[in-house]
């Protein structure tokens, strides 16, 4: 029987799962890659099947989520990280609306090199 006095054990370290947090994904190739930045602030690259030390898994990774798989006696025995944060596409597409500027920095060009 337990000491109801003591602070049960967490083999499964379910406690720190809403800790950490989904910032996104890289695809190469096929390959996926989750970014996500744990309790302490360190950032982790993770890919489907590993397993973390802590012994979850990743079962699965979307642009918008993490899956994870704990052991079987864990309660949840899953668990789903949902990205976190600010999509910066807008960002990256704006780039094709920016003014050429070539033309300035070859006529700077040519004034610095005496021309």
């Amino acid at each position: 029987m337990r000491d109801p006095f003591k602070v049960p054990e967490d083999n499964c370290s379910a406690s720190q799962l809403a800790m950490w947090h989904y910032r996104g994904m890289a695809d190469f190739g096929g390959q996926v890659t989750g970014i996500v930045q744990d309790a302490e602030g360190k950032w982790h690259r993770l890919r489907p099947g590993q397993q973390l030390e802590n012994r979850w898994t990743v079962s699965g990774i979307t642009p918008d989520q993490i899956d994870l798989t704990l052991n079987a006696e864990c309660e949840p025995s899953q668990w789903r990280w949902v990205k976190e944060g600010t999509n910066h596409d807008s960002k990256d597409t704006a780039g094709a609306a920016v003014p050429d500027d070539s033309r300035h920095s070859e006529r700077k060009n040519r004034h610095a090199g005496g021309r």
